[in-house]
């Protein structure tokens, strides 16, 4: 209680009066937001209070959204005189799924307008992808559909890569494989190598059976061109689930024992039944081979989640 007193007194001088400001986490405001926070659940009402004095409204929205479930009436009514179209929504979204039928149906309705009010393509459609899993199926298809509008209309790019898969995973079966196809055109067109490999492992479990198997050879390929040691193991990780075999044998070429050591331990758990084992035994073995004991402390830490 004390905490919060303080706060209030601090709050009177208004916080950052420039909504738009982006937060910066070495911000002491930051901190007191995190505080807030923290103290949401066992004092709502005071934290309510202490938090609707701040002028940032990124600020107020990221501790309303952990009142949305302790006060979704009083977190609502704040919301809607959010002037941040960001902050708005993010706190909208929040409270939703906490408000009885007709509130809720009209804090959907501010949430939509809200969405509308954005200049952002982009952050439009990202609005509405997260806003879909509110609404029921009629709405979810309409909110989807504008969605894809708005993505097709972004040049091709990492971003628009990430929308598409977001979207593809909201999407009945046939419209994901045409979200997920359009992904993958988008895909080679991004420059930088490692975003590229990501974004095309990302797409791989929703792509038909015949782009699959062409996605994950072609990613193997491009893993074997990285010339960052720790990135190339990272694909290999990520690439593990989906081929198995053709990891294994890339990992036992592997000169560095540390990043051999953490891509057996990954792949072990895919590989056959008789061969999951020693294929541990093998990566526990290797790591024993670092020679620096603060890395082996550290691959080992790498290697703990696949043991």
């Amino acid at each position: 209680q004390n905490l919060i007193n303080e706060l209030q007194q601090i709050s009177a001088h208004g916080g950052d009066d420039n909504v738009d400001k982006p937060l910066s986490i070495t911000s002491p405001w930051f901190r007191w937001v995190l505080l807030l926070q923290g103290l949401a659940a066992e004092l709502p009402n005071e934290v309510f209070e202490a938090t609707e004095s701040l002028a940032n409204q990124n600020l107020r929205s990221m501790v309303f959204q952990y009142l949305a479930s302790r006060l979704p009436r009083e977190v609502y009514a704040a919301a809607k005189i959010l002037t941040d179209h960001k902050a708005r929504l993010s706190t909208l979204i929040a409270v939703i799924d906490y408000l009885p039928g007709v509130e809720k149906v009209e804090a959907l309705r501010d949430a939509f307008r809200s969405v509308e009010a954005i200049p952002d393509e982009r952050m439009q459609a990202q609005c509405l992808i997260v806003l879909s899993k509110h609404l029921n199926n009629t709405d979810k298809v309409i909110a989807l559909r504008r969605a894809t509008e708005l993505t097709n209309n972004l040049a091709h790019g990492r971003t628009k890569v990430e929308i598409l898969h977001a979207l593809a995973s909201c999407l009945p079966d046939r419209e994901r494989q045409e979200t997920s196809q359009k992904a993958l055109e988008s895909v080679w067109t991004i420059e930088d190598e490692r975003q590229r490999l990501s974004a095309l492992i990302d797409l791989v479990p929703f792509l038909p059976k015949w782009d699959r198997e062409n996605a994950l050879r072609r990613a193997m390929e491009l893993a074997g061109t990285i010339e960052d040691d720790m990135a190339s193991a990272d694909i290999l990780i990520a690439l593990a689930p989906h081929l198995p075999e053709a990891v294994y044998a890339v990992a036992e070429g592997l000169a560095d024992p540390g990043l051999q050591a953490w891509v057996l331990s990954a792949v072990a758990p895919y590989r056959p039944e008789a061969e999951q084992a020693k294929t541990l035994h093998r990566a526990i073995e290797t790591a024993e081979r670092v020679t620096s004991k603060r890395r082996r402390v550290i691959i080992r830490n790498f290697m703990l989640p696949y043991l």
